[in-house]
């Protein structure tokens, strides 16, 4: 399958957390040249999701949170943020319940 295009722009898709049931650093996804990005949370009952962005020249460390993208994510839903970054992350601050994972698409 060939490169996936919206409005003729290369469409990336990566997995931040995937099914977690427990606080996690989560790791970071270099997401170079992409510029719109939305956040798809999911699994969340009582939570603490947190977005992350950095644009630092090396790959920051997991334990690493740099600036956080917007505020605490405490339900399932789409949030969406403009760019440019050089990497990101989601990372599961609080938890007492939920099978958490979040997905990213950035454009």
């Amino acid at each position: 399958m060939g490169e996936q295009l919206i409005h003729g722009k290369p469409l990336g898709r990566y997995t931040l957390i995937d099914a977690l049931a427990a606080t996690n650093d989560g790791v970071w996804v270099d997401v170079s040249g992409f510029k719109d990005f939305t956040l798809h949370v999911d699994g969340i009952t009582t939570a603490t999701v947190q977005w992350h962005g950095s644009n630092k020249a090396t790959l920051p460390g997991n334990t690493d949170d740099d600036s956080q993208i917007g505020v605490d994510i405490t339900a399932d839903g789409l949030y969406q943020a403009p760019g440019p970054f050089k990497w990101m992350k989601a990372s599961i601050s609080a938890w007492t319940s939920g099978t958490i994972s979040a997905f990213l698409e950035a454009v």
